[in-house]
């Protein structure tokens, strides 16, 4: 028993000696590595970007009087290789200075107002800045004599006053003196630049006709550009899918839309309601339901 007990506080002792014994870690301490950096050209204002869109290689930006090319993607080549910055503010008709006038625009063209003239929109290429451009001008009142003015309302700050899809055609709205008549009124333009110029570099050239749309409430609306098709929220009245071709089709009817982003992945289309219960409505099949 005498011999057994201390064979046993001996293995105690042993038990309690490996388990205070300390594992010593040891941690590798690395710089931190990032993959985002500064774009050092964009000085004071320039660094207000209101809105941006890209094509393989470049973002465009809309900066307050300014329309500016970065080209930070490996894709870029020759002398606007990756890193390469320029903007181009046109002295007499430069673009709006305000945050919360966003303009269309898509990864080919822009649609900029004429500065004191809110019944021409003027087509400019975004691939190629002018002034070697001639740009196009969509007239309302050549469209339609009773025009007032497009339908840049600067109502809300996620949206710009029309949109540019795919396949550069163009869609804006314009009131006429009787906005009361329940009707949207909207222009449907096609884009082109003639192709025997270089990439980007001929004139502009448009073709518009205009769309109207019987409404029973609302009348302040958004228009987004999804892939190929256009999606038109009318406050307290729904979603409307507009086609290149100018199909018009309610796919939505619900009083309480008021959508303030669109997002599409994998295939699926979500749109974020900004009514008092911050909703989302889900498509599948390009917004059809």
């Amino acid at each position: 028993m005498h011999i057994n007990s201390r064979i046993t506080l001996v293995a105690i002792g042993l038990l309690m000696a490996t388990a205070c014994t300390k594992e010593v870690e040891r941690i590798v301490v690395q710089d931190k590595t990032y993959s985002w950096a500064e774009v050092k050209q964009l000085t004071g204002s320039q660094k207000i970007i209101v809105q941006m869109t890209q094509d393989a290689a470049s973002l465009y930006l809309q900066q307050l009087g300014y329309l500016g090319r970065l080209t930070p993607l490996p894709g870029a080549v020759g002398p606007e290789g990756p890193g390469y910055y320029g903007a181009v503010r046109q002295l007499f008709e430069p673009l709006p200075y305000d945050l919360k006038n966003r303009i269309p625009m898509n990864a080919a063209f822009y649609l900029k107002p004429v500065p004191g003239n809110n019944l021409v929109l003027r087509a400019y290429p975004t691939t190629y800045i002018p002034p070697s451009n001639m740009p196009a001008d969509i007239d309302l009142r050549r469209l339609d004599p009773s025009a007032v003015e497009f339908s840049n309302l600067w109502a809300s700050p996620y949206f710009a006053f029309g949109a540019i899809s795919r396949n550069n055609y163009a869609l804006v709205g314009y009131t006429t003196a009787t906005p009361a008549d329940r009707v949207m009124r909207l222009v449907l333009s096609r884009l082109s630049l003639d192709p025997n110029w270089p990439r980007g570099r001929g004139p502009v050239t448009v073709t518009s006709r205009i769309l109207t749309v019987p409404l029973s409430n609302g009348y302040s609306y958004s228009i987004a550009a999804i892939d190929d098709y256009f999606l038109v929220n009318v406050i307290n009245q729904g979603i409307y899918k507009i086609t290149e071709q100018g199909v018009v089709k309610q796919v939505v009817s619900a009083p309480g839309t008021g959508i303030r982003s669109y997002f599409k992945h994998q295939g699926i289309l979500y749109a974020m309601n900004d009514d008092s219960q911050n909703g989302v409505y889900i498509s599948a099949d390009n917004g059809e339901t």
